[in-house]
């Protein structure tokens, strides 16, 4: 049988529909294979975003909850009381990681609805607590001078006429605080921090009127304020912390541990 060759025209004509067919399938390959980096990427990517928005919101809710217990654990009677107060109350209240205006970029970052959801939750109770913050920062505003007086260190000097006015600026600072406090509070809410300052300031009285008599107040007198001044402290601060955990913030707090425990699942 004798055997025909295909023009040399036709079999060119073949090659090049194989080549180009193979480029075809080649371009949709890779065009393919592009798009699934791409895909997968953004996947990856989003994945993340969603992954540290939740890392945010347990790190500073967790870190706010930690800061609560400290702040019911503080000792009005320390030495360093007031330092360790304010560091403890710049926690509570200043982090910025999951600010409101935040919160709303982590939440449009995230693509699962429950994520979103857990988010939420995180900015209404961390928004709901701030109302909480400013009844406390007022009153701290008002008492701030009985967190950091000392009377050992600010009442009592080698001379004895700094002593003098340090005991009569002693007696107006307390007596401008009462005044203040009894016109902001209600009587049987802070009855017991007044009655307290009631007993300081007669004592300083006391010992002004020993002063302006010309007689050397004993140490025992001086002791005698002292030791009413740090109970006063020690109630001062007891009626900061009854503002700050009322039955509203003691409920917000309860959701706060709640929704770590969800956070923690995630």
């Amino acid at each position: 049988m004798v055997m025909t060759r295909k023009p040399k025209k036709k079999r060119v004509l073949g090659v090049f529909k194989y080549v180009l067919l193979s480029a075809v399938v080649a371009g949709v390959l890779a065009a393919g294979y592009i798009g699934y980096i791409k895909l997968a990427n953004y996947f990856i990517f989003h994945s993340q975003k969603q992954e540290n928005s939740l890392i945010a919101a347990k790190f500073t809710l967790q870190e706010r909850k930690t800061a609560f217990v400290q702040y019911s654990r503080l000792d009005p009677l320390s030495q360093e009381f007031y330092q360790a107060k304010e560091r403890v109350w710049a926690v509570i209240k200043g982090n910025e990681d999951i600010s409101n205006e935040k919160l709303g970029d982590l939440i449009g970052q995230v693509k699962s609805q429950e994520s979103k959801d857990l988010l939420k939750k995180a900015a209404r109770i961390l928004d709901s607590q701030k109302s909480g913050f400013l009844i406390v920062d007022e009153y701290n505003t008002l008492v701030k001078d009985i967190y950091i007086f000392q009377p050992e260190r600010d009442l009592l000097s080698e001379d004895w006429q700094i002593t003098t006015n340090n005991i009569s600026s002693a007696r107006s600072g307390l007596g401008s605080i009462r005044q203040k406090l009894s016109e902001k509070y209600s009587l049987d809410s802070i009855e017991k921090v007044l009655d307290k300052l009631d007993e300081c300031l007669d004592e300083l009285v006391d010992l002004e009127n020993k002063a302006e008599k010309g007689t050397t107040p004993l140490v025992a007198d001086i002791d005698r304020f002292s030791a009413l001044f740090w109970e006063l402290r020690s109630l001062t601060f007891e009626y900061e912390r009854a503002l700050l955990f009322n039955d509203e913030m003691l409920n917000l707090i309860t959701e706060q541990s709640n929704l770590l425990q969800d956070l923690q699942q995630m």
